[in-house]
């Protein structure tokens, strides 16, 4: 029986070793070479090796191993902007709630506001950072002077915030002059009103928006002293 055990546990370890060597190979073969994180430096190491697949998509997703964490911020910041400018892409998703989405289309379209009043229409806490709202006046800046064809869009594809929806649902449905049952507007309104007073998402969001403002003040107050 020993003998067994110590055979099993042999080829666990050979079996092992193979799939690290396995995953190790993989991400040589597929990894690229980028010179840094700094958003004043230009992909040039990465434009020399640029992968047929990357070239040849048309939906690119770029993830992070931590939120709240600079480089990984400035290291999508950087690919977007090479993405818009070489290849055309005029999309931005994000993990923010589709109620944000309105709000930062019309000031990245040259709406009023400024980067206080746009950073308080984000609803997740990861979000208000300097990194966002630097990539959105980039936008706003991109799009200046473009027909509304030419221009960045953004999209909140977050589904876990549903404050106000309701209002919203209702207001399609009156300016489209659709019949629908008065049962199923209350069933809507319930729904809202249950993820308004269970979502931790929204619970959380009240208790820090007075201390965000105060910190977003104070890095605008630095950025302008």
């Amino acid at each position: 029986m020993k003998k067994i055990c110590f055979l099993l546990l042999q080829l666990s370890f050979f079996i092992s070793e193979a799939q690290t060597n396995n995953i190790i190979d993989w991400i040589n073969s597929n990894s690229i070479i980028i010179e840094d994180t700094s958003l004043n430096n230009d992909l040039i190491d990465f434009n020399k090796q640029v992968p047929q697949k990357f070239i040849d998509a048309q939906i690119y997703g770029f993830g992070e191993a931590t939120h709240h964490s600079k480089d990984f911020f400035n290291i999508k910041t950087k690919f977007f902007k090479y993405l818009v400018e070489k290849q055309g892409v005029k999309t931005f998703m994000m993990e923010e709630s589709y109620q944000a989405e309105k709000s930062v289309n019309e000031w990245i379209s040259g709406g009023e506001g400024n980067r206080l009043t746009i950073l308080e229409k984000f609803t997740l806490a990861p979000w208000h950072c300097n990194e966002i709202v630097d990539l959105l006046e980039w936008m706003r800046n991109y799009n200046q002077n473009k027909s509304k064809e030419e221009q960045i869009r953004f999209y909140g594809i977050d589904t876990q915030i549903g404050e106000n929806l309701n209002d919203e649902i209702k207001e399609f449905i009156k300016s489209h002059n659709i019949t629908i049952d008065d049962e199923l507007i209350k069933a809507i309104d319930g729904s809202v009103e249950k993820n308004r007073t269970d979502n931790p998402l929204i619970k959380l969001r009240a208790c820090l928006k007075i201390k965000l403002k105060k910190i977003v003040c104070e890095i605008l107050t630095n950025e302008n002293a």
